[in-house]
């Protein structure tokens, strides 16, 4: 069947997973839907370069600054530091959305409806109870960071996301009519995949103070929603992120941390708090380790209104129930909870030639709000020139 995941997901329910011949609203897509594009929502690699320049005037050339590699998702004040120079880096990041507020999600999709027609007295009772459920991630990005001036940098970071949708459970259909019944039960499975380009992200920041004590920098990133939001590969929103940016070197090694809000101008109530905090730990001038708490948060509950077309009710929610606000015969108002995402991000960071960089990061969560992976892994490489 061709359409986005998620119109594959809602047929597969709709005909399989809860058949009930039209009888019923199909309201398990909506809602996972809405969770797992806040879900995907994965942190992206920072705009600073792990190679910054500065101008040598013994030399009268520029040369790479002596600090350290610096952190992979956190920005930090330094840029690029000179005028016309490329930064360019890929990266790939795997994660696999299986839990929902700390507890395996397949089991807490549980649904179940039942009506008689009166002129017929024909009964129809449908339910489904799903057993497992997985939103795999498959996200390669590549960044272009280019100087501006020795303060000033821009970068544009697209991804490219191959996602993959699996949802199992039992179903059963009971048809009764005049007291013969007629029922079938069994499992059932959905999997699907889809690949394309994710939200493309336009950012700039400018370093306006570049005191020993503390260097400062202003960024703000422009989210577009070139990502498919059926396919998970998105937001679906346009997002205008300003940030302020600290970062202290201290000999090799520094401490650095962000905190901003990104606005949403397509839903408000999606707005979100984003903030960091951590340090590189340099030990020798090759080898870098990074810890990092990268976190946001919403401000309100994400709500959302499902319909029901004439002739059709809404089924009974037995395991997501306490996302819904309110129903009634022809609307049911469903939310997104406000939420807490906080995780530590820890890696290292290598330089084995001059302008080349690698790295390694594990994202574990620290907080259990909302669709998440038991952990996130990501490499990447950088080259400046």
């Amino acid at each position: 069947m061709a359409g986005s995941l998620a119109e594959r997901l809602h047929h597969f329910i709709d005909t399989r997973g809860f058949p009930t011949f039209g009888e019923f609203v199909e309201v398990v897509t909506p809602v996972v839907e809405r969770l797992a594009v806040r879900g995907i929502d994965f942190p992206v690699t920072a705009t600073s370069p792990a190679v910054s320049y500065r101008f040598n005037f013994d030399t009268g050339a520029f040369e790479p600054a002596p600090a350290s590699l610096g952190p992979v998702f956190v920005e930090r004040a330094e840029t690029v530091g000179q005028k016309g120079r490329f930064d360019l880096g890929v990266s790939y990041l795997y994660a696999n959305l299986t839990e929902f507020d700390g507890k395996a999600f397949g089991p807490q999709i549980v649904t179940a409806g039942k009506r008689e027609d009166p002129a017929t007295g024909l009964q129809v009772a449908s339910a489904f109870a799903g057993t497992r459920f997985s939103v795999a991630s498959h996200v390669t990005s590549f960044s272009a960071t280019y100087g501006l001036s020795e303060r000033w940098d821009v970068n544009l970071l697209v991804p490219l996301v191959a996602t993959s949708l699996t949802l199992a459970g039992n179903s059963a259909t009971i048809l009764a009519v005049g007291g013969r019944e007629v029922s079938a039960r069994g499992a059932e499975r959905f999997e699907g995949s889809a690949f394309g380009v994710g939200d493309v992200l336009l950012r700039t920041k400018y370093r306006f103070r570049d005191d020993p004590s503390a260097k400062l920098a202003g960024a703000l990133t422009l989210r577009l929603p070139s990502g498919n939001e059926g396919d998970f590969h998105g937001l679906g929103d346009v997002t205008v992120y300003p940030a302020a940016v600290v970062s202290r070197p201290i000999r090799t090694h520094d401490v650095h941390g962000s905190l901003g809000v990104e606005l949403n101008a397509d839903d408000l109530q999606r707005t979100r708090a984003r903030y960091a905090i951590g340090t590189t730990l340099q030990p020798v001038a090759k080898l870098a380790v990074l810890l990092d708490v990268i976190g946001s948060s919403s401000f309100v509950d994400d709500r959302f209104v499902i319909r029901a077309p004439a002739g059709q009710l809404f089924p009974e929610f037995s395991g997501l129930q306490d996302l819904v606000a309110s129903r009634s015969a022809q609307r049911l108002v469903a939310f997104v909870p406000r939420s807490d995402v906080v995780d530590f991000a820890f890696g290292i960071r290598v330089n084995p030639l001059k302008t080349a960089v690698a790295f390694a990061t594990a994202i574990v969560p620290i907080t259990k709000d909302g669709l998440r992976a038991e952990a996130i892994g990501s490499a990447g490489v950088e080259v400046s020139f």
